[in-house]
């Protein structure tokens, strides 16, 4: 399967990258895999992030392990926004 991402590359520019899905690695005891039908960028802080307006000294997100202790900086792949089907759980 092919996994595609966005990623934020700059103020107002923004890239579709293909990664494997081999590096999703393994769910944790409640994780979900779902496969995205349809995304958006969200009103608040993704809109932030393609506008070049995030502060680079907040915290992306504690909740999440890929951005857990991580500031903004350019590029990055950030995004919540989406409607899919669960297509594994752990």
């Amino acid at each position: 399967e092919e996994c595609r991402c966005l990623w934020f590359t700059g103020e107002r520019r923004v890239e579709v990258r293909k990664r494997s899905d081999e590096g999703l690695g393994v769910l944790n005891s409640n994780g979900l895999r779902i496969r995205s039908i349809v995304s958006a960028v969200s009103a608040g802080s993704e809109m932030l992030v393609y506008r070049g307006e995030m502060p680079p000294q907040v915290a992306m997100d504690d909740t999440i392990d890929y951005l857990k202790d991580r500031t903004f900086e350019y590029p990055t792949r950030y995004g919540y926004s989406l409607v899919g089907h669960v297509t594994d759980s752990g």
